[in-house]
This record gives C-alpha cells, structure tokens and sequence, in this order.
C-alpha cells in the first residue's frame, strides 16, 4: 500500500531546473521548453529571471548558432573572456605564491620558523572566514565592486608584511591577504558563471585553465627572486602587482550584449536582469 501511494504521488521525472528551460529555449527548442514549464507549472517570469533572451541583439543572435568555444570569443563576448582569463591567472598567481613561499619569505625576514609557518595558517584561515562574510556583500553589490576591493586588499597587504609592524598587525595583515587571493578566485568564478549565457558552458573550463598558468608561474618565479639574492621585500612587490593588474581588469569588463540591449530599451519586456548579474 505504501508503495502503490508513493507511486501515485511520486513524479515519473525529476523537475527541470529553470537553466535547463533557459537552455532549451537558447536553442530554439521552444516547444519542448513549454512542455516542461507547462508541466511544473513554471511561470515564463520565473523561467526568464536573470536569463538573457538571445534575440535581443545581432550578436546574442550569432552566438546562439555557434559552438560554445567560439561564442566564448565573439564579438560581445571575447573582451569579457580575455579579461577574465587573465585575471584568474593572477589571482591564481598569488594564492599559490602565498602557499609556496610565504613561510620562507617571512623567514628570510627575520621571523622564526614557528612564527612563519603561523603565518601560512593565519593566511588560509582568514581566507575561509573573510571569504564567507564578504559573499553576504557581494549579493548586495554585485561583482564588480567586491572583486576590485578584493584584488585591491590583497596588494596592501602583501605591502604591509613588508614592513616592520608589530607581530598582530602583520596577522591582521596575512589574514586580509587570504581574503584578497583566495576570496576573489571565488568570486571571479562566480562572476563568469553570471556573465555568460547557460549555452556558453565553455567558459568555467577555459577560466579554469588558462588560470593554471599563473599556478604554474609563481613557485618558481619567485623562487628566482629569492635566489638571486635580492632583498626579500621583492618577493610581496612580486606578489602585490597582480592584485593592482586584476583590479584595472575588473573595469575593463563589459555589460554583456543583453544587459547592454535591456539598458537601451529600457528594460521592455522585462528582459533585464537583476542588478546583480548586470554586475
């Protein structure tokens, strides 16, 4: 009895999530997106919320028809993606400059191996703690702004641990530190998934990736730096301009052709989306 009822009540499919109805209706697959919405009794609002209708603009239009690795360099697009694709690398650049070296080069300034390897802890606990506040900000003020603050915050505090400070104002600074690197990594990622339509799946992977190389580079780039010799505040300059870099990229990205269309119109049809993800 209790199988036959849980049979009865039970749908035989699990329910379309509103990205699959927006992707369905990317490519054109109208009919079937009506089906399912019609079937969970999913309102076109509720569909349609923050997800761009790609015959706004000519190019939303081209890149509909593409494979998703080129509609990642389109015309509306391709300024976005290098801008992203850089900034990830740099952002990465610093976390895993921070992991690898921080340790020595607190050494090399004077600190005691204990005091250095706190400092690597500090520096990852601070990251997990600063990076959950901060996300409360970010649904509020968008990406743009909390990004640029993050990028920023990582570079004055690489800057303070390069000078002479007391012992709890340089905690305090590579606490703010993990929150720059590690935060904004989370943040971009978030950026990117918002920025593109659900049909560009391409563009997590190839953020990912090209981030890489900035991994790849700052072990030994900076190990160059300590064996050349040079006085170890080179090594926080080293890690402090990739921050200032990523900060002047964040303003370089654009509006997306839809929310840059929506804006023009403005908003008819109630195709814009939220302040969040124009942002």
């Amino acid at each position: 009895m209790p199988q036959a009822l849980g049979a009865g009540l039970l749908p035989r499919v699990q329910p379309a999530s509103l990205e699959s109805i927006a992707f369905l209706r990317a490519k054109r697959r109208h009919a079937e997106a009506d089906r399912i919405a019609d079937r969970w009794n999913i309102t076109a609002d509720d569909a349609q919320q923050g997800v761009p209708v790609p015959e706004q603009t000519p190019s939303a239009i081209d890149s509909g028809s593409m494979s998703p690795v080129r509609a990642l360099f389109s015309r509306g697009y391709v300024v976005a993606t290098v801008c992203f694709l850089v900034m990830t690398c740099l952002c990465l650049f610093m976390i895993y400059g921070f992991n690898t070296w921080l340790p020595e080069i607190m050494h090399r300034a004077g600190y005691s191996a204990g005091s250095s390897l706190g400092f690597l802890l500090v520096f990852n606990i601070g990251a997990v703690i600063g990076t959950l506040i901060i996300s409360l900000a970010a649904d509020r003020f968008g990406s743009k702004p909390i990004i640029t603050t993050t990028y920023l915050a990582s570079s004055v505090a690489v800057i303070l641990l390069s000078l002479r400070l007391p012992t709890t104002v340089l905690y305090a600074a590579v606490a703010l530190g993990g929150v720059g690197a590690m935060g904004t990594q989370s943040f971009v990622l978030a950026y990117v998934s918002k920025h593109y339509p659900a049909r560009v799946g391409a563009a997590m992977g190839w953020t990912l990736g090209f981030g890489r190389l900035g991994s790849m580079l700052a072990p030994p780039l900076l190990g160059l730096i300590i064996g050349a010799g040079l006085a170890f505040q080179w090594n926080f300059y080293a890690l402090a301009v990739p921050g200032v870099l990523g900060a002047l990229l964040v303003g370089l990205v654009p509006r997306t052709p839809q929310a840059a269309a929506a804006a023009g119109h403005g908003g008819v049809g109630g195709t814009a989306r939220p302040l969040a993800g124009q942002t």
